[in-house]
């Protein structure tokens, strides 16, 4: 009998659902100047987080039909760019820093991996050469760039964009 009332126990134990299991909080809304979510990418410096499209603060990215050339021979740096960008992401949620107003027309944004103080994309695009940095942009993306042309990453492994 003490066997069976154990087994009951048990049985009722595994069948009811716990909480802390079965619920997944709300996520925390974004502070303010924030966008935070799955990205699609749209092409080297450009993403889409929920309906909205956020350029790559401080980069440039080449076009997806741009070409660039290494030992004679044009290739797609646009759409590597594009692929780039893709592979540093991987599905993961993505936090965007809005440097522009709220009014502004286009967002730019600084955006990161996995929290507020992840890696940073942006510069992750141009260490790997698939980027150039805006002469505007902030001191470690110009370094970023400088490393990534002495190692011939990326765009710079050949003579560059050519069209």
């Amino acid at each position: 009998m003490k066997l069976l009332m154990k087994f009951c126990a048990l049985a009722v134990l595994l069948i009811t659902p716990f909480p802390a299991l079965t619920q997944t909080p709300e996520p925390a809304p974004p502070p303010l100047g924030m966008i935070v979510g799955k990205a699609n990418i749209i092409d080297g410096d450009t993403i889409e987080i929920s309906g909205r499209q956020i350029d790559l603060f401080g980069i440039d990215a080449p076009e997806n039909e741009q070409l660039c050339e290494a030992a004679g021979r044009k290739w797609s740096c646009g759409q590597n760019a594009t692929f780039g960008l893709s592979a540093i992401v991987e599905r993961q949620w993505v936090y965007c820093r809005t440097m522009t107003p709220p009014a502004a027309e286009r967002i730019a944004a600084i955006c990161r991996l996995a929290g507020t103080d992840g890696p940073d994309i942006n510069a992750a695009m141009i260490r790997q050469g698939w980027a150039v940095a805006d002469r505007r942009s902030p001191a470690p993306y110009l370094a970023e760039e400088k490393a990534a042309r002495a190692a011939g990453a990326g765009i710079w492994a050949g003579q560059g964009i050519t069209q």
